[in-house]
C-alpha cells in the first residue's frame, strides 16, 4: 500500500477472501496527507486472479480521530479499476478523514 498516504505505524488490515469468483474485501487504514483522490495500489497492484471484472465504485466509511460515539464521518469512495489499480476519494474533506474502513464484494475476472 502507499506509505506516503497510509500511516504505517498503526494498526491496520486489509483482508481478501475470494470464493469462486465472488471476492469480499474487509480493511481498516489509517490515512495521512489525502489529496482528495488518492492512489492506494497502482496499475497492477491487485493480483490478476483478484481483479474487479468490470471498473467498481464502492462507499466506505472516512472518519476523523474522535471516538465512534462522537466522531465527524466524512462521505468517501473507494475505487477498484479492472487493471489493478485501487483508489480512494475523499474530495473536499480530505484533511478530516483520518481513519478509512469498509467491506465489500465484487466478482472477479478469473
Amino acid at each position: 500500500m502507499n506509505s506516503e498516504i497510509i500511516n504505517t505505524d498503526i494498526d491496520q488490515y486489509c483482508y481478501v477472501y475470494k470464493s469462486g469468483l465472488a471476492v469480499t474485501v474487509c480493511m481498516f487504514l489509517h490515512a495521512k496527507n489525502l489529496t482528495g483522490m488518492d492512489t492506494i495500489l497502482p496499475d497492477g497492484g491487485i493480483p490478476e486472479e483478484y481483479r474487479a471484472k468490470a471498473n467498481l465504485t464502492f462507499n466506505i466509511t472516512a472518519r476523523d480521530g474522535g471516538q465512534w460515539g462522537t466522531a465527524n464521518f466524512i462521505p468517501a469512495a473507494i475505487r477498484f479499476n479492472s487493471s489493478g489499480k485501487v483508489e480512494i476519494a475523499t474530495g473536499t474533506e480530505k484533511a478530516k478523514a483520518i481513519y478509512i474502513d469498509g467491506t465489500f464484494s465484487y466478482i472477479a475476472k478469473s
